[in-house]
């Protein structure tokens, strides 16, 4: 119930795609509060995924994704953040929808100052222990030089 100036606005794409499966999107700006009031603010968020692990029997996948919002007005500061972690196990398909509302209410004085960031992020691994033939190579050869080597020094 404040009267608030907007100021200046961050939008992405600063989004990112790493090797270990991360990606991070935000928004955020500033505001000028005109009046004394409450300010409040509320993001609705939708999030789909679809996580899925081989059928070998060693296999694991996981995932986490949040979303946040940081607010703050004058000195004062309220953070929220929605954390989900999921699994799947050995041939396991997991397909869902999340839907929610990030809030966010702070009181303002006339001429503070005030700024939001909104976020989302998701981070994902899979897994599997089951060995490649390479290794049973050089195993394999570790282990016959180590028995060559015994029988020399018997010699």
């Amino acid at each position: 119930d404040a009267t608030v100036l907007g100021g200046h606005l961050n939008v992405g794409p600063y989004g990112t795609v790493e090797p270990y499966a991360y990606s991070y999107v935000h928004r955020g700006g500033s505001f000028k509060v005109l009046s004394n009031g409450w300010i409040s603010f509320s993001v609705p968020y939708s999030v789909d995924y679809l996580l899925s692990a081989s059928s070998d029997p060693y296999a694991y996948a996981r995932c986490g994704w949040g979303v946040g919002l940081d607010l703050s007005v004058g000195s004062r500061y309220k953070s929220e953040l929605h954390w989900f972690d999921m699994e799947a196990l050995p041939g396991e398909i997991l397909n869902d929808k999340y839907e929610g509302i990030l809030y966010g209410r702070l009181y303002g004085r006339a001429n503070d100052e005030g700024a939001f960031w909104v976020f989302a992020q998701a981070d994902a691994q899979a897994y599997s222990a089951v060995p490649v033939p390479g290794t049973f190579i050089l195993l394999g050869s570790g282990l016959l030089g180590l028995r060559i080597i015994s029988l020399r020094k018997k010699e």
